[in-house]
């Protein structure tokens, strides 16, 4: 299994960024039977778009090979884009990136059925 994990730096350490589309990095870390085998971090080139950053950071998601996705919020373009790639998405909460794969993986994180908010248009509404 494959989790991406928006985040503000690139590791384990680093906090989970309060915000998908934008977010500085993508931490990916992949688990083999409940192991922790890699993890990635991946700038986010979506971040500095004028418009459609949520679902350009999708296209990054899923081009990566996630399953799961991790974060704060996620718009509604951004939500369905990561619907059409097959991947599940989790509310993250404040913490560490290693934080949030633990509550994760002990089934503490809510799992989104919508997106968290809506849409943003645009670099100014950072």
């Amino acid at each position: 299994m494959k989790i991406a994990l928006s985040a503000e730096g690139k590791n384990l350490d680093s906090q989970v960024s309060s915000v998908f589309g934008r977010c500085q990095y993508f931490v990916f870390v992949e688990f083999q039977e409940g192991e922790l085998i890699d993890n990635e971090a991946v700038e986010n080139s979506a971040a500095v778009q004028s418009s459609g950053a949520g679902t350009a950071a999708a296209q990054l998601v899923g081009d990566k090979g996630a399953d799961v996705l991790i974060s704060r919020s996620v718009g509604p373009k951004a939500f369905s884009a990561l619907d059409n790639w097959n991947i599940e998405v989790y509310k993250g909460e404040s913490g560490t990136v290693r934080g949030n794969i633990d509550k994760f993986s002990s089934g503490k994180l809510e799992k989104l059925e919508s997106s968290t908010g809506a849409a943003r248009m645009g670099m100014d509404e950072r």
